[in-house]
Order: C-alpha cells, then structure tokens, then sequence
C-alpha cells in the first residue's frame, strides 16, 4: 500500500463509536490504516474536522459560552468515574475492594455507564440527568431502564442492617409497621397493620371468641422488645 493511493482510497468513520468501551480500539484502527494508505491531509481522503467548538471560541461563532458571565465548571468526580483512579479515591478509603462499578482512569465519555450509574446511585444520586450528544430515545431497552429507575427509591442499609422510609411513602401507607418478606432473589416491603391482633379479632370475630387476646397481645409485645435488644446500635 502506497501514498499515491491517497485521494482514491479512503477508509471513513464517525468517532461516535468511540464513546464504546471498546470502540476506542476500532476507531484507532481505522485511523491507522488511513494512516497506512496516506490519506491523512489529502484532498478526498481524511483531514482534520474543521467544525464549531462547543465553547463558542472560534471565530464566527456568536456565542462565546467560555466568557459568559456566571458560567459553571465541572467540579467534583464524574458520573462515570472517568479519569480517576479508584485506588486514589476517598470511596476507596471508605468501600475498599471491589468497587460497586467500574471506574475508568484512562478513559472518558464512556456513554454507557451514565443511566446504569444513575441507577446506583454510585457515586452519588441524581435528580436530574440533561443529555447532550446522546439521547435513550431510539433505545427501547435504555428508555425502559429510565422508567424503572424513576419508579424506584434507592436506599443504602446501615451496618445495623437498617433502612430509611421516605416520609411520603410512609405517610401514604398510613402505618409504622411493615412486613419483610424474603424471596430469595429479592425482597419485598409491604406496609402492615401497626395492631395486627386488633386487625385480626375484627376479622375473626368468630375463630377467636374463646382466645385470650390480652395474652396475645402480652406476647406480641415480649417479642416486640426481645426483637429491639437484639439490633445492632
């Protein structure tokens, strides 16, 4: 393969790939074997793109974004948890290994990683997600992930093994009392009767005429604070 073959040959690609985690690769390949071929500042084979900046800092463009009074900048660790290590990091410090997701020290714009992030909530929650390049629109399958994230509270268990209701839902529920029940892969919260024996001598009237409800409820109330001796502080 020679130079000459320049402005006849050309391998062509968009770097939207590239936002793969493995697409970075295919992209350098094309790119080599351009480079193989000669193309690279021929008339008819590649050159540098020479579009706006999203700045605004070439010249013709009206807005300069870059100079705009009250302007933000990026701060903090991304989303994505590119160009850290985790290591290094103080979620290290704290989670040790492994990592709750993978971060990605030599990498940036790993598109892939935001919604599934989000969804952690690793490192952090968000309540709020603008896309720019990028949307979940054709994807079915992103769109429906969306859906279900936002249909769900996330919550982190204490060492005492202790979560926090939200105060909306508890209020909707109308009750204090919730039943666990354990289904292996997952498990369910169900809102409860805070008298559960009250509940039942309504329901029962009948079964339980000749039952002792003060004993149950002696009972209910023994176990109520063997149950609370025994959590962790």
């Amino acid at each position: 393969m020679s130079g000459s073959l320049g402005p006849g040959t050309t391998g062509g690609i968009h770097r939207g790939v590239s936002q793969h985690t493995n697409g970075f690769y295919n992209v350098l390949s094309w790119y080599t074997l351009n480079a193989l071929l000669g193309n690279f500042d021929h008339a008819g084979g590649l050159i540098k793109a020479s579009t706006y900046k999203a700045d605004g800092s070439k010249a013709g463009q009206p807005f300069k974004i870059s100079e705009a009074n009250g302007g933000l900048a990026p701060f903090g660790t991304s989303v994505i948890r590119h160009g850290e290590k985790y290591d290094k990091h103080t979620l290290f410090l704290r989670d040790g290994y492994p990592a709750k997701r993978n971060w990605y020290p030599l990498s940036s714009d790993v598109y892939q990683e935001i919604v599934p992030s989000i969804g952690d909530a690793y490192p952090y929650p968000a309540k709020a997600l603008i896309w720019y390049m990028g949307s979940p629109d054709p994807s079915r399958t992103l769109a429906c992930m969306i859906a279900f994230m936002l249909m769900r509270t996330r919550m982190r268990v204490t060492k005492g093994g202790q979560i926090s209701i939200p105060a909306a839902i508890r209020h909707r529920w109308g009750t204090s009392t919730v039943v666990l029940d354990d289904q292996g892969g997952r498990i369910v919260i169900e809102p409860a009767s805070d008298d559960p024996i009250a509940t039942a001598e309504g329901a029962l009237a009948d079964e339980l005429a000749t039952v002792d409800v003060a004993h149950l409820r002696r009972a209910a109330r023994d176990d109520e604070r063997a149950a609370e001796s025994r959590r962790i502080p």
